[in-house]
């Protein structure tokens, strides 16, 4: 069997991750149809916010036409890919140099998209195969459980040096504590609503 070459572009990168997540369309029939630019760029924006990023601009990445994405844009990405996939996305695949991890993990989505080709292994042996490759080697929190966004400010945060960590969290307790306030005053205006509405009042 000849060694795998991993993709060298961005463009061919992302392109192995469209065809390796292609769902089964209709389902039960044994092929296999790529999601569409608009299609995952809705996702992002259902996810991230309207206007986050357009099927246009997947577009001319996919085509190689726009030169490699901010980080913010492959974390956007990745984020659409692990909800079709169902498990993390490792943002070392977009990464000039890879990781012997990612370029595994590669090696089985390229084994995965000829599969749903009707080509090589079954499909279901290699999108396994695919998911143990992606699984992180050590585990602290199950980011697979978490929202998406959630997911995208650990990753934004691990970039962070230690002061601006520790400046981030002392932002979140602030935070916390002013929606523990809104919450009392809605609960307030909730039992106020509530004494109004009772008959005699």
């Amino acid at each position: 069997m000849p060694e795998f070459v991993p993709p060298q572009t961005f463009a061919d990168r992302l392109n192995l991750l469209f065809a390796a997540s292609a769902p089964e369309s209709p389902p039960g029939s044994g092929t296999y149809v790529e999601y569409t630019n608009p299609q995952v760029a809705a996702e992002i924006n259902r996810v991230f916010g309207e206007g986050t990023i357009t099927g246009e601009y997947i577009r001319r990445l996919r085509r190689g036409e726009s030169k490699s994405p901010s980080f913010s844009y492959v974390e956007y990405i990745a984020a659409a890919f692990e909800r079709f996939f169902g498990f993390p996305v490792d943002l070392g695949l977009f990464k000039a140099n890879l990781s012997d991890a990612a370029t595994r993990t590669l090696a089985q989505a390229q084994k995965v998209a000829a599969a749903k080709k009707g080509q090589g292994v079954g499909f279901e042996q290699a999108l396994a195969a695919m998911q143990r490759s992606a699984a992180p080697a050590r585990h602290t929190v199950d980011e697979s459980q978490e929202p998406p966004v959630a997911r995208v400010l650990a990753r934004s945060t691990r970039r962070l040096n230690p002061a601006n960590v520790q400046r981030l969290a002392e932002m979140a307790e602030r935070l916390q504590a002013v929606q523990d306030q809104l919450d009392v005053v809605q609960d307030l205006e909730n039992d106020a609503l509530s004494q109004a509405t009772e008959p005699g009042n």
